[in-house]
């Protein structure tokens, strides 16, 4: 397979791309915000700011040809960690991650890759 190949065959791609990650990440942040176990979290948070950041991470995670120059997931949710968060408020999270794609009508095949690529940076973000 060509790193072409590898592209078009991208979750991103089969996803939708640009289009469809925006849209997740609204619904998504739409979710998260309305949980009183974990909305705290992003309380002063400019939400627009941490959307594009979610945008631009899913692009690059989902396999995208780019580069993600934000910080690490450790040092981005360090301050997140010492306040409290922990494996509960990361599944709650997952929950509403799996939740969007679903009201999306993403395949589950896609839905069972993407849910294992957030799996996949749990211990980054809580530092473990």
């Amino acid at each position: 397979m060509s790193e072409n190949d590898a592209i078009i065959d991208s979750l991103f791609a089969r996803i939708g791309g640009t289009v469809a990650v925006a849209k997740a990440v609204e619904i998504f942040y739409a979710k998260v915000l309305a949980d009183t176990g974990i909305n705290k979290f992003f309380e002063g948070i400019p939400m627009e700011k941490q959307k594009e950041k979610m945008r631009q991470f899913l692009t690059y995670a989902f396999g995208a040809k780019t580069s993600y120059g934000g910080k690490s997931l450790e040092s981005a949710h360090a301050k997140l960690v010492e306040n409290g968060l922990n494996d509960s408020h990361v599944d709650s999270v997952m929950e509403h991650f799996v939740a969007t794609l679903k009201e999306l009508a993403v395949p589950d095949d896609m839905i069972r890759e993407a849910a294992a690529i957030a799996e996949s940076v749990r211990d980054d973000v809580l530092g473990k």
